[in-house]
């Protein structure tokens, strides 16, 4: 199941998603967002200026990755939750609910 439709299953509005690096970069500096699931391989490209401008607007973001490397993570954004994939539904919805106040 796609992480998009996921969390439409669960009652939240999607923004997105976006492939392209450039189209996710625009979107977290730019759409209200109350949380983001950031892969860190947006079509080759890995999308740690994506993760920064949410860090810096205080957008509460989790990485998802299918690789097992966690120490290629930049500094500065090592704190991130990491959600490995294939990851269950009910991890990604808990994390949502930890993060999005109840009233979003």
């Amino acid at each position: 199941m796609l992480i998009e439709t996921m969390i439409e299953d669960m009652g939240w509005i999607v923004v997105g998603p976006a492939a392209q690096l450039r189209d996710a970069i625009e979107a977290a500096g730019s759409q209200a967002l109350d949380a983001a699931v950031v892969d860190v391989n947006l079509n080759g490209e890995a999308a740690w200026e994506v993760a920064t401008i949410l860090r810096d607007r205080g957008v509460p973001f989790v990485f998802t990755t299918g690789y097992s490397d966690q120490a290629a993570i930049p500094r500065g954004l090592e704190s991130a939750p990491i959600m490995g994939k294939p990851f269950q539904v009910r991890d990604l919805e808990a994390w949502l609910r930890s993060v999005v106040p109840a009233s979003a």
